[in-house]
């Protein structure tokens, strides 16, 4: 749905903007906004949006390099790229090397220890929901744990409790979620992917990536895409030993230093072993 005042969709750090003569496409513009606790915690840090766009922009280059589907089209200006308007899918997608000590993981599953790792990355689904409500209904909390029951159907569970029948939030189909019968799996396999993908690139740059969450959509042709925005925000990592990630920011660190672990890990986004020589992003 269109906003009264041309936004496609706006949320807490990033709004989405028609593409002008193309209808299949959008602008996504980032903001300097940086929050936490369901945006209850809001701040500003100078330039983030530009160093947030900088890297979704380097992130999506080395994800399209190695053959993965993604919306991002190209870098648009200084705070924004061009990408394809894709019907969202209302899954949030989570994949994780290491759990981490403030992980909902771990709430679900204590018999784990923080800093426990997987050979391979676990993955799992949230509810993509705002404001605590999905489909009309106000629910008991936001993005709840989904799980897939053996009819295909798919159950809602408090994220930070063990799952169980005393946890339920609420059930939810396919149609719900606004995904088409038989791309769950092709959603599982493109993150697994991904995982590897992002987990090789920040190696190549001595940086540990403990999880991260990403978000699919449909294009206008129907085309199944990694879509949104794939910024610091959106996932757990450490460079020296250190968190550099928007942790930092939930952990009550100084704004200034947050400030410089958004600057430090864009920097290093742009040495990224690619795996083919010579592989720039231009600007439009």
């Amino acid at each position: 749905m269109t906003h009264p005042d041309g936004i496609l969709a706006s949320g807490k750090t990033k709004q989405i903007w028609p593409l002008p003569g193309d209808k299949s496409g959008c602008i996504v513009v980032s903001s300097d906004r940086i929050s936490a606790a369901d945006g209850k915690r809001m701040d500003i840090i100078p330039r983030k949006g530009e160093l947030s766009t900088e890297l979704a922009c380097n992130v999506f280059e080395g994800l399209r390099v190695h053959g993965i589907p993604v919306a991002y089209r190209k870098q648009h200006s200084s705070d924004s790229f061009i990408a394809d308007h894709c019907n969202m899918i209302l899954i949030e997608v989570v994949a994780r090397f290491e759990v981490g000590s403030s992980s909902s993981y771990l709430k679900r599953n204590p018999r784990y220890g923080a800093g426990c790792r997987f050979t391979e990355p676990l993955i799992e689904f949230f509810l993509k929901t705002t404001g605590g409500k999905f489909n009309g209904q106000t629910l008991s909390c936001d993005d709840p744990l989904l799980v897939s029951d053996p009819n295909g159907a798919y159950v809602a569970y408090l994220a930070n409790m063990p799952v169980s029948k005393d946890t339920v939030v609420c059930a939810v189909s396919e149609t719900d979620l606004h995904v088409r019968s038989g791309d769950v799996a092709q959603i599982k396999k493109i993150t697994r992917q991904v995982a590897l993908i992002l987990q090789s690139l920040w190696k190549s740059v001595g940086v540990d990536l403990h999880d991260f969450k990403i978000e699919f959509g449909y294009t206008h042709n129907g085309r199944l895409v990694v879509a949104d925005v794939i910024t610091n925000d959106e996932w757990r990592i450490e460079f020296e030993g250190h968190d550099v990630s928007k942790q930092t920011y939930r952990d009550l660190m100084p704004l200034e230093y947050v400030s410089r672990c958004y600057e430090e890990v864009t920097q290093l986004s742009y040495s990224f072993d690619m795996g083919e020589p010579g592989v720039r992003r231009g600007t439009a």
